[in-house]
């Protein structure tokens, strides 16, 4: 298989490095993607938490915080998407970084990393991801008025996990039909796929699981804030696997609770859980989840 050549792809560095989760330190694979002149010669360092020339090296950033978008998913012991995105390239020449947090969960590093984040370890998808966070934070590589958060489906539910742990690390996240519910949800038979997902999640028949649940669920532990990101909430009338009263009741109560801190918004669609089908109406989709991350920034 030979890779196609990309336009301008020699402007831009791309790499994985691992950085510490924020629960117990394991090592968790980051993907990086900026212009190469925003931080030239530099590499993370995983274990000192931040970036240098070298591991011994206390060299100060060569460039300012920088607008930065991360991405996450880490379920199933689906592997994250790489591939090409047209719509993060108009980022990285504004001078944005983007990054793909490889969580527990997911299945970059086989089954033993899919275990690590399903059922009572399902915490450590999101405190993989705070983890991510932190360490682009300390590096100085970005900031918190200027780092911001997408995820879809089950991601939603690692950024939901992250707002109520760290609200004030992130300035605005976009949710995609949400899993925001899994203590609730999963206690309802009548939903077409709810008995499936016991294996992913969590059985809350037993009274553990049932507890282990509901002590990372998003909504179950939302709570008052001074400090709350921005959040774009997207549902979908037609989706037989987030039923869009989901997202819906995680807005209502998020908005109840954080009244004057922050814009909390729900959108509701008439697609099914993967959205649209046709490019145009997803990169339209896309422009406007993005404008709503710069106008988080820009207030």
């Amino acid at each position: 298989v030979q890779q196609q050549e990309l336009i301008g792809a020699d402007k831009y560095s791309c790499y994985q490095v691992r950085v510490p989760s924020a629960e117990d330190g394991v090592p968790v694979p980051l993907t990086l993607v900026h212009r190469k002149d925003l931080f030239p010669g530099r590499v993370l360092d995983a274990l000192g938490n931040r970036i240098g020339d070298s591991p011994a090296s206390g060299s100060p950033p060569t460039s300012e915080p920088r607008p930065c978008l991360l991405f996450v998913y880490g379920a199933y012991g689906v592997n994250l998407d790489l591939h090409y995105r047209p719509e993060i390239v108009p980022l990285l020449e504004r001078g944005w970084v983007v990054g793909f947090v490889h969580v527990r969960g997911g299945g970059e590093l086989g089954n033993e990393w899919h275990a690590g984040g399903r059922r009572r370890n399902k915490r450590r998808s999101g405190e993989d991801f705070l983890g991510a966070a932190d360490a682009l934070v300390a590096s100085g590589m970005t900031r918190p008025a200027l780092l911001a958060a997408h995820a879809s489906s089950a991601g939603g539910l690692v950024l939901g996990y992250a707002a109520n742990r760290r609200p004030e690390l992130f300035r605005a996240m976009v949710m995609r039909v949400p899993f925001l519910d899994p203590a609730g949800t999963l206690q309802d038979p009548s939903l077409p796929l709810t008995t499936h997902e016991f294996d992913e999640w969590g059985d809350p028949s037993d009274p553990e699981e049932l507890a282990s649940l509901e002590s990372w669920s998003p909504y179950s532990n939302l709570r008052p804030s001074k400090e709350f990101p921005w959040v774009l909430a997207k549902c979908a009338l037609n989706d037989p696997r987030v039923m869009f009263w989901e997202p819906a009741k995680w807005v209502m109560r998020a908005r109840e609770l954080h009244e004057g801190n922050s814009k909390i918004l729900l959108q509701v669609g008439s697609d099914g859980h993967f959205g649209p089908g046709e490019q145009h109406v997803y990169l339209n989709e896309m422009a406007n989840e993005l404008a709503f991350i710069q106008q988080a920034f820009d207030s």
